[in-house]
């Protein structure tokens, strides 16, 4: 009797498995404590995000064992039009966020940009949502300022700074210094859809009053300042 009480156990295991090995990726929104815009595809336990603009689709797997232990509950990535996007989550957060990539990827988001060169890094922890933003730590840098010069025949400095929730919103305050010139750039990611960006640029130098004002950039004597909106989804 015992022996036929192991298979039966064995035959209800292995059922239960292949059943939720077919749980559609949708489930993992809730299982995370994630509001997702957009709709995942394959399974719960090995599925996708689709592609949003010029992100590419990030794959994730989703281990069991994070329900019962500290190993993460989720591990994701993807990788393409310039941009490299690796991550975990657990139950109710964005645990590890890296995103590396260059100008390429911004060129296809903005065309302005697609001839400039350099690169960015996005490094979080704790991101958390409930369709707000409502907690993260992290820090953004580059170099494209620094690395078009031959383009725009004007040099501006590296850019870094924070990554946090203000007033429930997602925000990445950018700002460098150089000897004549200092920027502040301030994005915000709006849960809706939308971004909002204000950057402002003070310098001495002369070409920048020839390249700026094709970047948006509204001069002021030496102050160059822009605001401008639009859909990140």
């Amino acid at each position: 009797m015992a022996f036929k009480k192991r298979y039966i156990l064995a035959g209800l295991t292995t059922a239960l498995a292949a059943a939720f090995s077919q749980f559609p990726a949708s489930w993992i929104a809730p299982l995370t404590g994630m509001n997702l815009p957009i709709k995942p595809g394959g399974t719960l336990w090995d599925g996708y995000v689709p592609a949003i603009n010029a992100v590419p689709p990030i794959k994730f797997k989703t281990r069991l064992a994070g329900l019962v232990t500290e190993t993460p509950l989720l591990e994701f990535g993807g990788n393409g039009n310039g941009l490299f996007v690796t991550g975990t989550a657990d139950r109710d957060q964005i645990s590890v966020l890296t995103l590396q990539g260059d100008a390429v990827f911004l060129g296809q988001i903005d065309g302005r940009l697609s001839n400039l060169t350099g690169v960015f890094d996005l490094a979080a922890r704790n991101i958390r949502f409930n369709g707000d933003c409502i907690g993260v730590s992290g820090q953004v840098s580059t170099d494209i300022l620094t690395q078009n010069e031959a383009l725009w025949q004007w040099r501006g400095p590296p850019l870094s700074g924070p990554i946090t929730c203000e007033n429930n919103v997602l925000t990445t305050t950018l700002s460098g210094n150089i000897p004549g010139q200092s920027v502040e750039a301030v994005l915000k990611i709006i849960p809706d859809g939308t971004y909002q960006i204000r950057a402002v640029i003070n310098t001495n130098t002369p070409e920048a009053g020839l390249v700026l004002p094709l970047y948006g950039f509204e001069a002021q004597g030496e102050r160059y300042t822009m605001n401008e909106a639009g859909r990140w989804m």
